[in-house]
């Protein structure tokens, strides 16, 4: 069943190549020889009989990186400290939502004391 599928996998890839080696090659077999049509054909029937794969490989190796004691209490105290950051952005975003909130309630409370003022002059 794998090597059905390679071989699917492959027609399909190939599949771009061959419908516009179909549609030039008769075009350009007045302009060059047979032999560069028999080439051509005989690249893609390799290429499609032998279904090789030229990726790089996907696994990859772990990476041991020795730290010193220092470094490691170095890496613990930045995380602290950006926690910490975190938590004041938090606050900071929450102080924000409530003087927005405010500033709302303020400009409403304006509104309807300048209706009260046309009232008023009227």
């Amino acid at each position: 069943m794998r090597i059905f599928l390679e071989y699917l996998k492959v027609g399909l890839w190939m599949l771009p190549i061959i419908l516009p080696a179909l549609w030039l090659l008769p075009r350009l077999s007045k302009r060059y020889a047979a032999k560069v049509s028999y080439v051509i054909w005989l690249v893609l029937a390799v290429r499609l009989l032998i279904p090789w794969n030229l990726t790089l490989p996907q696994e990859t190796a772990p990476i041991h990186v020795a730290i010193s004691e220092e470094q490691a209490a170095s890496s613990d105290e930045i995380l602290a400290t950006s926690e910490s950051m975190l938590t004041q952005a938090k606050g900071i975003a929450e102080n924000s939502e409530n003087v927005a909130k405010e500033s709302r309630s303020l400009t409403e409370s304006s509104i309807q004391l300048a209706d009260q003022v046309k009232l008023f002059r009227i």
